[in-house]
């Protein structure tokens, strides 16, 4: 038994605060992204750029650092990143230009891009494949966590003490994160000792764990298309501030939270059946959220059911990659990292040409089409994987 297995809570509760510190430091844009636009004077078609910088910076240096990095423990990777994010928020809380935000941003990108795949191979190499789901979703709730409490909080900080608050705030959660990550047992990074970088690449690059991260861009890209935006199209249709906005977001983060912390039924339903059904039914849920704006309750009940397929999706394909990529877990999930935030850029930058000439409805439609590709390669994929996870 690995140092690991005997420290369960600290390891898990590390993870989990690393990840609320990401997941608020890359969400809290869309309820600010009013207030940014109008401190840095910057257009809303370029806003979009805020959110695409941080994902391309993430998608294009997270592989080459897998490789760099395949020796040193994960803990360091996972310490350093944190401490990266912390610093890079805060500068973001410093800028006054919108180029001086690109650069904090693009920081914010590396540090995400060393902490979120160490995390997910962690998970891969420390947890047994029968309970993977349900470490992953137990570790995937960090990002409920950060919508739920962190994304409202924030809202209403920057509504009381101005957008620059909620960046210091982030900031803190990050640098708390750090030490409980300090508590995590030292160990040797066991990617050097498996395999060759060559070997890891064509682990990573056969097709099941290719289609898989397709599958993983395309769900990504078709959120962040319409999240991004949503809070702004939220306050233009309902006339409210960036609190409500952002509590509209922690109804997302609620069925997040749903799903993910009950992993351990898509252990038992089958992972890729999961991923099917949860594709489909974002695709609805994409038709229906135009119509939610006019009315918040509407909008909260339709960001419930989003969060749950969401959760659900996300979930499913990490789960999927560790058991693809045997031996190779930190390259791969550097590579899920990479569509990851590729999705994220495509989708920000899609949502930013179509949101000011066509509106939120286009957006909407954008991401409805990429989920619906989505679903038809989960059942391209077929059942091949899921029978080799049983032995994952």
């Amino acid at each position: 038994m690995s140092a690991a297995h005997l420290q369960p809570r600290h390891s898990t509760w590390g993870l989990i605060l690393g990840i609320v510190a990401v997941g608020a430091g890359a969400l809290i844009v869309s309820p600010l992204l009013k207030d940014l636009s109008t401190a840095t004077g910057t257009p809303v078609g370029r806003m979009g750029w805020v959110v695409a910088v941080y994902g391309l910076t993430l998608a294009f240096t997270a592989p080459p650092m897998a490789l760099w990095c395949r020796s040193v423990p994960r803990r360091t990777l996972l310490i350093a990143g944190m401490a990266l994010l912390g610093a890079a928020t805060l500068a973001c809380a410093m800028v006054s230009t919108f180029g001086q935000l690109l650069l904090a941003r693009a920081a914010c990108g590396v540090a995400a891009g060393l902490f979120i795949p160490s995390c997910y191979a962690w998970i891969g190499e420390n947890v047994p494949a029968e309970r993977r789901a349900q470490a992953m979703g137990r570790v995937m709730a960090g990002w409920s966590v950060a919508l739920v409490l962190g994304i409202p909080a924030g809202g209403w900080l920057a509504e009381a003490l101005g957008w620059r608050a909620a960046f210091v705030a982030t900031s803190v959660v990050a640098v708390i994160a750090v030490i409980a990550l300090s508590r995590l047992p030292a160990q040797p990074s066991p990617d050097a000792a498996r395999n060759t970088a060559r070997q890891d690449w064509a682990v990573v690059a056969a097709p099941e764990p290719l289609t898989t991260m397709a599958i993983n861009f395309l769900t990504v890209m078709g959120f962040y298309a319409c999240y991004t935006y949503l809070g702004w199209a939220t306050r233009d249709a309902l006339g409210v501030g960036s609190g409500v906005a952002g509590s509209v977001m922690m109804c997302y983060g609620i069925g997040l939270m749903l799903s993910t912390l009950n992993g351990h039924w898509l252990d038992r339903f089958g992972h890729r059946r999961s991923l099917a059904v949860a594709a489909w039914c974002l695709l609805l849920v994409f038709a229906a959220l135009p119509l939610g704006l006019f009315h918040l309750a509407v909008l909260g009940a339709v960001m419930v059911v989003w969060g749950v397929f969401q959760g659900v999706a996300q979930t499913c394909t990490a789960t999927l990659m560790t058991r693809q990529a045997p031996g190779a877990q930190g390259l791969a999930m550097a590579c899920m990292s990479a569509t990851t935030y590729l999705g994220v850029a495509l989708g920000a930058a899609a949502g930013g040409w179509v949101m000011p000439t066509h509106g939120f409805a286009a957006v909407a439609a954008i991401s409805a089409v990429a989920t619906g590709i989505a679903g038809a390669l989960v059942h391209w994929l077929g059942d091949a994987p899921e029978r080799r996870a049983a032995t994952g």
